[in-house]
């Protein structure tokens, strides 16, 4: 074998083995915290390279998922939608590599997500991705428990006019469903997507006028993380200006 190659697979083998170490949840806990979306963008980056050297499925392809998920959603936020569409893509094509090896209900619940973020880009193509939306929906039914299956259905819900089967209703109900089991599960230390869930259900109440419920979520919500940046700097102070004018 020629010895260049030797060395290249070399290298490959010790970068792979550096990934396989790293805490990403926490990395990219951190960086949700801060709001450091370029280093949320190098981390999914890295990981995405990483995937091409493996041939089975790992927790990371789950972790990559979920981030990927996220970083679209701020695309779109941030009015970036050709940065939205690329990751959308690549998105997709990770889920049918992750779902040859394991059909579970998480995937199929954020993949139904991320086809709504793209029906919401390619308003031409509604009627093909609501169909994929519905179907992966469905699959994620499997497991109704999952917080994941809890927070997709609450976001289509919520996020769906009323004609085409929204209930904001019912939605803020799946939404505090699924904070309490993270919350009883103890599964909420270091998770971004926990966090997202409280910011999100903090507004509602807010935007409900429910001020009672939206201080004493963003009060929990410092008190858990006080050094949520999105939350401390900018939507709570706003908020007491609001409930104060």
């Amino acid at each position: 074998m020629n010895k260049y190659l030797l060395i290249l697979l070399f290298v490959l083998a010790n970068n792979i083995n550096v990934f396989s170490q790293k805490d990403y949840t926490q990395l990219f806990y951190e960086a949700f915290i801060n709001s450091d979306m370029i280093t949320w963008k190098n981390l999914i980056d890295e990981m995405q390279l990483n995937q091409q050297f493996r041939t089975n499925y790992s927790e990371l392809d789950k972790e990559l998922l979920i981030a990927q998920y996220g970083y679209i959603a701020y695309c779109i936020g941030t009015d970036n939608r050709e940065e939205a569409e690329k990751y959308i893509q690549i998105a997709k094509n990770n889920f049918q590599k992750i779902i040859v090896d394991n059909e579970h209900a998480d995937f199929y619940a954020i993949i139904s997500t991320i086809y709504g973020f793209e029906m919401y880009l390619s308003q031409f193509k509604a009627v093909y991705l609501l169909y994929k939306i519905f179907e992966y929906q469905n699959k994620a039914l499997q497991n109704e428990n999952s917080i994941f299956v809890m927070v997709e259905r609450a976001n289509l819900l919520f996020f769906t006019p009323n004609l085409l089967g929204g209930n904001q209703t019912e939605a803020i109900i799946l939404y505090e469903k699924a904070a309490s089991t993270y919350k009883e599960d103890s599964l909420y230390v270091n998770s971004w997507y926990y966090l997202n869930l409280l910011r999100h259900l903090a507004q509602i109440y807010e935007k409900n006028e429910d001020y009672d419920k939206a201080q004493n979520l963003y009060k929990y919500i410092i008190e858990r993380e006080p050094n949520f940046k999105w939350v401390n700097n900018e939507l709570y102070p706003a908020f007491l200006k609001k409930i104060n004018h």
